[in-house]
């Protein structure tokens, strides 16, 4: 069985899109099944169903072949080079569609794989640290994250534009919510945010990062 893996962050629409894209470049590639999820691979404490079914297929030596797009579809933490060193140990091959090495018996592959697990978790890591970094900066400003003019955004005197100085902070938050899954408590807590989970939600709820301002669509850059 050539099984294919697909996975994004979150359970959004948007990015049921992302989905499927994977799933059909897997179908190409050849898998013949394929799983697919919409769950964060960063939070440790939340379950992945696909992903442990995809762990059982290995263990159970159904799966002759594991595909994914990329090491971090996978996993964006160093549990993947454990999976990895299972299916090796099987003669499971895995395959990834960017081109990345996947043989953790190859010495060369092996440290690259390496490299690649911890990379993707410190990449995650950092997008916390510069979330908080933004929020302190806009703090000192004086500005607040909710309300008429979300984080992400100011007035020019006459109506709401992208706030540059805060624009990267503010799409980095929001990547760092998609990878807790949208949970603002979970997210403030585990990331020391300096910020309430009813604001938070109301930051992530708020039209203007849509390009909403007043009810009409298209008036401001979108933030999402």
């Amino acid at each position: 069985m050539i099984v294919g893996y697909a996975r994004v962050s979150t359970q959004k629409d948007e990015q049921a899109i992302s989905v499927k894209a994977q799933v059909q470049q897997l179908k190409d590639a050849g898998c013949t099944y394929i799983i697919s999820e919409q769950r964060s691979a960063y939070n440790e404490k939340g379950r992945r169903p696909g992903w442990e079914e995809l762990q059982q297929l290995v263990a159970s030596g159904k799966a002759t072949t594991v595909v994914a797009i990329s090491q971090s579809r996978l996993s964006r933490r160093e549990d993947v080079v454990s999976f990895l060193r299972v299916c090796a140990r099987k003669g499971i091959a895995v395959r990834f569609l960017d081109g990345t090495p996947s043989d953790v018996a190859e010495p060369a592959a092996k440290l690259m794989t390496g490299v690649l697990a911890t990379v993707n978790e410190v990449d995650s890591q950092i997008k916390s640290i510069n979330v908080l970094n933004g929020l302190k900066r806009r703090k000192a400003a004086g500005y607040y994250a909710c309300g008429s003019l979300p984080f992400g955004y100011r007035s020019d005197g006459e109506q709401p534009v992208v706030d540059r100085k805060n624009w990267k902070a503010a799409r980095q938050l929001w990547e760092l919510l998609e990878a807790h899954e949208f949970a603002p408590q979970q997210c403030i807590r585990r990331n020391g945010l300096d910020w309430s989970a009813p604001g938070l939600t109301k930051w992530i709820h708020n039209p203007m990062l849509r390009g909403w301002v007043n009810g009409v669509p298209g008036k401001v850059d979108r933030l999402i």
